[in-house]
Formats: C-alpha cells, structure tokens, sequence
C-alpha cells in the first residue's frame, strides 16, 4: 500500500538552549506577551504562541489588565524563553489532555495567503523592480502545500535589490545568531525576475515569491511538494518578530526528545481495539538534525501506538513544513480502496497530541460484499519524558 506523507507546523524561537527534563505545569491560553520585567511598559522579550508550556518560577503583583484580574509571574517556556507575564492568560495543564484535544482541533484551520489560486502559472510575473523593492523583506511560506513529501524546504527568505539586481537568500537562527546562506540572483527573463525554476509573481498589490532551488531529491516526488509560495511576514529591520522566529532551528532543536503516554479519549472504537495499552507502551523518540535542520523520527514512532505491524517501512520522516498561526503541527494521511484514514500530530501543551480516524468498511473473500462498517476516531496525548 503507498502511503502518501503531508507534513505542517507553526513554531517559536529560544534564545538559548533549554534543558529537556523540565516539567510544565501551565499554558498559555492565547499569544502572550514575555517581558523582561513585571509591568506592561517593560520591553517583550518574546510572544508566547497560543498552547505554549510554561513552568512558574516566581510570583508577583496582581494587576487588572483587560478587565482581568491576574498576577504578573516569572515563567520559563517550553521554547527556552525566561520572563514576566501576566497570569490571566495563563491556565493549569489538564489531567486528561486528550480529552481536550477533541474540542480544540475539532475545526483545525491554517494558512494565510493573499490570494485564492494554487497554481503559480495563473499569476502575472513582475516587470517593475519598482514593486520588488518595495516588498523588500523576510518571506515565509504561509499556505498549506497541497502535497508534502519526504523532501525539506527552506522556512526563510531573504529578499534584497541593489540597483537593478535582485537576490534571494535563505535565513536561519542558531545560537542566538542570524546566520545567511549565499545569495540567488534572480534576473528579468522577459516575464518575470527568475533563477531557474524560482519565480516572483504578482497577486493583488503583492509579490510572492516560489521558491525553486532546491529540487526533491526523490524523482517520483516531481516538483509538487514545492508549489507553494513564500509571502511576506516582515521588513528587514525585523528579522525576530514572532511568525519568523518560530521557524528557525533554535525552536526546534527544544522539541527533540522521548514522549511517553499521558492520556487517550476514545471516540469511537468500532473494532473493540487495545488501542490504550497500545499507547501506553508507545515511546516517540524525536531528534533533531542540525545539518539538515529539520525534526526526525522514525515512521513506526508514529503509527505503532495504534497499527502495529503496518508494515509502512522503516524510513524517516523529517518535518520542516510550518504556519505560524497554529501549535508546531503535521498530518500523516493515507488514502486505500475502501475508506480512509488520517493521523494528525501536534506540539501542544508541552507534548504531543495526536488525532487517528479510520473509516471504512471490512470486506468478504470476494471483495464485494461488506461485512460490516467500521470506523476509529480517539485522541491521544503524549507527554515529554
């Protein structure tokens, strides 16, 4: 059976590096402003995304922001950052997660893109250098590809003109420090500003750019995993503003690790599966590559808690693939003859959250009668070890 591999997430920055033991016992229940001190004109280190973890380590003064009554605490998160917030926005983590889990991503929505057309020959190309200066700038890629296979892609560009030219290079944060890959110098090729398959196009009163340069190292993946397009997040003053800096590989080197089981809610469970104990055995071993940058792990980390012997094969997946209006996010779907089936993982609440759903139909030895219908749907949660 071919599985086909689609791979999402949204994500934060740390300025150093953050011990992997520590426990959480709050979050944050929208974005949440980090100061470096307890009172609102204090300079914000960082905006803790929606779900973020924290773990309390100083209390403060209660204060009334937004009608809200709250103290001003001194958190550590599970991104690395130390600093002041305001407690109203903070919750206790529940004891049963999973059960949480089934409200908040009932309804998943995500991606922001300024325009409705998914392929890029549909958009004019841009004559006027005049227009590409002014959207100088940091690029992210903002839409949810249509397709996601094992290959990576870059989750910053750097746009500059000088004169006439215009370049192209890939941004990442390691160690606090900004680091730029050498530059791609894009030319007019009598349609648009271009270097080999990347192109900018105009949508609206916007430029976006796809970004081509690198090409899936599998041949069967074509280009499709590729399709989408880089659009503006932030002017170059401001390379550390929250969409970029949740993208960088000081973010993600925090979510490697082993997550062991902490909760299950079961919703529907037509085979009367062991799908608990299951779970509760299930270990996910997370690494992070540094030289690829991208999350690894094994794809029977993913799939044995609830489909033991799937016999999918032994090969990695890597995750790279962001939007920054959600929890760190990937879907694992699979399409088969009859019925279909879908797992969802995300980065919530200081561990992982996971979505199965089976439907389909169990078959006769003629493949044409069923014998009865059935149909999975329970959510697990996996914590940090």
């Amino acid at each position: 059976m071919k599985k086909i591999i689609f791979c999402f997430f949204v994500l934060m920055i740390p300025p150093s590096i953050f011990g992997q033991n520590q426990k959480f016992e709050l979050y944050v229940t929208d974005n949440l402003k980090l100061r470096d001190n307890p009172t609102l004109t204090a300079h914000v280190i960082t905006v803790l995304p929606k779900y973020t973890a924290v773990h309390l380590t100083t209390d403060g003064a209660t204060q009334i922001i937004d009608g809200i009554s709250g103290r001003w605490i001194s958190v550590i998160s599970q991104n690395g950052y130390s600093g002041w917030s305001f407690s109203g926005y903070i919750k206790d983590i529940e004891s049963n997660i999973a059960h949480d889990l089934a409200d908040t991503f009932a309804n998943y929505e995500s991606g922001n893109f300024p325009g409705k057309i998914r392929k890029h020959y549909k958009y004019p190309g841009v004559s006027d250098i005049r227009l590409i200066k002014a959207g100088e700038g940091y690029y992210i890629q903002q839409q949810l590809r249509s397709f996601q296979g094992r290959g990576k892609a870059p989750e910053i560009l750097k746009l500059t003109v000088a004169g006439e030219k215009v370049f192209l290079s890939e941004i990442d944060i390691i160690e606090n420090n900004a680091q730029e890959k050498p530059a791609l110098q894009l030319e007019y090729d009598g349609v648009t500003f271009s270097k080999g398959k990347t192109r900018i196009f105009q949508v609206g009163d916007n430029i976006v750019i796809r970004y081509m340069e690198h090409i899936p190292q599998d041949d069967w993946l074509g280009t499709w995993e590729y399709e989408e397009f880089y659009t503006y997040a932030s002017s170059l003053n401001n390379l550390k503003i929250d969409k970029i800096t949740r993208l960088t590989s000081d973010y993600l080197k925090n979510y490697a690790g082993e997550y062991i089981f902490d909760s299950i809610d079961v919703a529907s469970d037509t085979e009367n599966s062991d799908i608990k104990n299951l779970a509760m055995k299930t270990i996910i071993n997370i690494e992070y590559n540094i030289n690829g940058k991208y999350l690894t792990l094994p794809i029977h980390n993913l799939i044995d808690c609830y489909e033991p012997g799937n016999g999918v094969g032994n090969f990695m997946l890597n995750f790279v693939e962001t939007t920054f209006n959600e929890p760190f996010f990937w879907a694992y779907g699979e399409g088969e003859g009859v019925g279909h089936s879908e797992e969802m993982f995300f980065f919530y609440k200081g561990g992982i959250g996971l979505r199965y759903e089976d439907t389909g139909a169990v078959l006769g030895d003629d493949e044409l009668t069923v014998i009865r219908n059935k149909h999975q749907l329970f959510y697990i949660f996996f914590k940090k070890k």
